[in-house]
């Protein structure tokens, strides 16, 4: 009954709001969610069930403002889609190379780990890798395969997506287009 729009960047800051559009009164309600998740942006998200969102990862600062030590994100989120409220999961250790993951979570049949595609958003001539997560526990695992993906923040895209009859995963990329 609602779109929702969580996290962000504009204007030279990254943010920790929710956006509510509800179509039924034509109407957005803007909420600060700063007291709960650090502001940033390129975070993934997956519907963990019909209640529950996850959001993985990200880019930002804790100010929130882009030129105040900006860096990577390696913490998991529930995100409540009945009270719009964040809460924090589990934190991963740091990586060796620092990555940011794409949009999309991909969650096990079980609900106990998820895929991602990650990058790194730090140079142009970048590589998805696949990896997988723990949701319960810290285990990170990173499949030593790798796409070419020319990162260009708001001009390059990827996607995961899952074939479930077919039980496999499909990365779609975009440049410019």
């Amino acid at each position: 009954s609602s779109l929702v729009a969580i996290l962000g960047y504009g204007l030279y800051r990254y943010n920790s709001t929710v956006f509510i559009y509800e179509p039924e009164k034509d109407s957005w309600k803007k909420l600060d969610r700063s007291d709960q998740i650090e502001p940033r942006y390129l975070a993934a998200t997956g519907l963990l069930n019909n209640d529950t969102l996850l959001v993985f990862g990200g880019y930002g600062s804790k100010t929130g403002r882009q030129e105040l030590t900006p860096g990577v994100y390696n913490v998991l989120y529930s995100f409540n889609l009945k009270t719009f409220q964040f809460k924090k999961l589990l934190e991963y250790n740091s990586p060796a190379l620092p990555f940011v993951p794409d949009e999309t979570l991909i969650i096990d049949e079980d609900s106990t780990r998820f895929y991602a595609l990650i990058f790194d958003n730090s140079k142009y001539e970048s590589q998805l890798k696949l990896a997988r997560f723990g949701i319960y526990e810290p285990t990170q695992f990173v499949y030593p395969d790798s796409i070419a993906f020319n990162f260009l923040d708001t001009d390059a895209w990827s996607y995961l997506y899952l074939n479930k009859p077919a039980k496999k995963l499909f990365a779609v990329t975009t440049s410019k287009s």
